[in-house]
């Protein structure tokens, strides 16, 4: 289990790829219908937001249940054409302990396989242990 006494600052918590496949493209289409043309060339940003979500998932591994996703904030790169596999990176960036409060900010980027940045979002969490 991932507590807040064994997250550290600055400690990478790992490396994922995603693959970008066509079954994606429609059950995201299924959610908004429309939202996704034969003739787009890129992925919805939506979509894209979901990919870091599910990155950030599986490199986290356990951690205490009640945590508490306080705040997020995107810098968004390049668009991510279709066909994309995206390669996801987590990262502690800090830690505090705050009125009795255990706060925790993730660097949670999402970058192509030859390194461009998509999306870099800076996660918030009240840490529950």
């Amino acid at each position: 289990m991932l507590t807040f006494d064994r997250l550290e600052p600055g400690k990478p918590l790992g490396k994922l790829t995603l693959a970008f496949d066509p079954i994606q493209l429609t059950r995201w289409d299924s959610i908004f219908p429309g939202s996704i043309a034969a003739s787009d060339v890129f992925v919805p940003s939506g979509l894209v937001v979901a990919f870091s979500m599910r990155g950030y998932v599986a490199l986290l591994g356990e951690r205490p249940k009640g945590n508490v996703h306080a705040g997020q904030q995107f810098v968004w790169g390049r668009r991510v054409p279709k066909g994309t596999d995206l390669v996801v990176t987590l990262t502690c960036l800090r830690k505090e302990l705050k009125r009795e409060r255990r706060w925790v900010w993730f660097d949670n980027r999402l970058s192509g396989r030859e390194g461009d940045l998509h999306l870099q979002a800076t996660m918030t969490l009240v840490w529950a242990a």
